[in-house]
């Protein structure tokens, strides 16, 4: 992350590396219209979110960013931790 809290970095990550089946990432696909979607790998192939196979090939993945942190809500369960930040 940077200096600024509302600032983050994509890695995109190539294939052949995948992420774990069926996590939710952000997927490119240079031959599409639109070559950034939300999608996983279900082990076999790359789906939509709504479970349809991509009609070209993801080419790289990255997680998705965890968002600013101004906007993270604050875990009070988690009295020990410096500022805000996710619940597995």
């Amino acid at each position: 992350m940077s200096t600024d809290d509302n600032t983050e970095q994509i890695q995109w990550q190539l294939l052949p590396k995948l992420p774990d089946a069926d996590t939710t990432v952000l997927v490119f696909i240079p031959a599409d219209n639109d070559p950034v979607w939300i999608g996983f790998f279900d082990g076999a192939e790359w789906l939509n979110v709504e479970g349809q196979a991509f009609k070209h090939p993801v080419t790289a993945w990255a997680d998705f960013p965890a968002g600013p942190v101004s906007a993270r809500p604050v875990d009070t369960a988690c009295p020990d931790a410096q500022g805000p930040h996710r619940s597995a």
